[in-house]
């Protein structure tokens, strides 16, 4: 009989895009970083994985570019990076740059709570070289309640058009006119950006060398320490999963990978029968949202599974993110499906409140005894003979 031929998921066997930025290769799952508006044609690779290069200009700095990885590829599971306010506007620049909407949203929100807490004249700064058109009004609105006259150089950060916003807006709200602050005190001017529209433009390279300079990483240019991620392959029955490794690095498992070459830390890890495919699925799902900054909705019976693999591959986080959203589900439902998942899966601090959840709600346990085990159904037995039930 012919063995059943192996394929590659078709959500979760991540191809990946390499980045020559400067003197630094990065190296990302693409989906999260497809560039829809960018002015670039990738180049593939030619070894069917679907994996591509791009190199970018100098219009574009390595440390800004690390910023914007470190927004959209956290290297923690569930936990997203602290980045200050300087790199959530590098963040913010490039993120328009390469169109990605989601992530200049993102940056955008986290940059208002900080420019609104502090000196509105920055806020408005950042706010016209970002064209943030909904911040103004409510930072001129700042200014005008603090009675603040701008000096030079804050006239010359803002600009004209702004400048005479504020003036309007103070003159409106009959502040008299007093001489302007001396510029001393003021911050210095911020650096011109410069168009967005040429940025676009300038900001790629036309030709990439894919020779040994951009694809032999071992000697120029160099891989980024952090974001140059290794992959893992997974064979789990006949389908092939690819995931960035750092993120299912298989601490307590006692499956033994299998290095795919002699360059890279990239491997392969093939599953026995224990391992479920869909099951499987489900993991990766709650690992690896397929969608920046917007998290997988999952089903009770697919927490369940995520649960059990996280603890059989030893990954503490996804198993406590996985119990506290199977928490939610049972606690707020039948009392008794709560007690059968806390068997199943060991959750022993479930035990004693949905005990009395069950008491509360005199429910009848009788048809569930052969699924409960003798151990739980004494303690239930106990607890309802203690609290003056009849239900047994």
């Amino acid at each position: 009989m012919a063995e059943p031929q192996v394929q590659r998921d078709t959500e979760y066997y991540f191809a990946f895009r390499t980045f020559k930025v400067g003197d630094a290769v990065f190296r990302v799952p693409r989906h999260l970083f497809l560039m829809p508006n960018a002015k670039i044609e990738p180049v593939p690779k030619s070894d069917g994985t679907g994996d591509d290069l791009v190199q970018l200009g100098d219009e574009i700095k390595k440390d800004d570019f690390l910023q914007l990885l470190r927004a959209v590829y956290p290297r923690e599971y569930n936990n997203p990076e602290t980045l200050s306010q300087s790199q959530w506007q590098a963040v913010l620049r490039l993120s328009k740059i390469f169109g990605m909407d989601d992530v200049s949203q993102k940056a955008a929100r986290n940059l208002k709570d900080i420019f609104f807490a502090g000196d509105p004249v920055d806020g408005l700064t950042c706010a016209k070289e970002n064209k943030l058109d909904d911040w103004i009004a409510p930072l001129i609105n700042k200014i005008v309640q603090k009675k603040r006259e701008l000096t030079e150089e804050e006239l010359e950060k803002v600009g004209v058009p702004l400048a005479m916003k504020i003036a309007w807006a103070l003159g409106k709200a009959g502040t008299p006119m007093r001489e302007s602050a001396e510029s001393d005190s003021a911050s210095p001017p911020s650096p011109s950006r410069g168009k967005e529209g040429s940025a676009i433009t300038r900001v790629f390279e036309s030709s990439v060398d894919c020779g040994a300079n951009l694809l032999n990483y071992a000697t120029s240019p160099r891989r980024d320490p952090e974001y140059y991620f290794s992959f893992r392959t997974f064979q789990v029955e006949d389908t092939l999963f690819r995931v960035p490794k750092h993120l299912f690095l298989l601490p307590n498992a006692s499956v033994q990978p299998v290095p795919l070459g002699t360059d890279n830390e990239d491997d392969m890890v093939v599953f026995g029968s224990d391992i479920k495919k869909d099951e499987f699925l489900q993991f990766l799902r709650a690992v690896y949202p397929r969608h920046y900054n917007t998290p997988e909705v999952l089903t009770t019976d697919q927490w369940q599974a995520v649960f059990r693999l996280s603890r059989t591959f030893g990954m503490d986080d996804l198993r406590t993110r996985a119990a506290n959203e199977l928490k939610e589900v049972f606690f707020s439902g039948d009392p008794m499906e709560g007690l059968l998942c806390a068997k199943d899966n060991g959750l022993e601090d479930w035990i004693s409140p949905l005990i009395a959840k069950l008491i509360e709600a005199d429910r009848d346990p009788t048809d569930e005894w052969e699924q409960l085990g003798p151990v739980l159904g004494r303690r239930i037995a106990r607890a309802q003979g203690a609290a003056g039930s009849n239900r047994v």
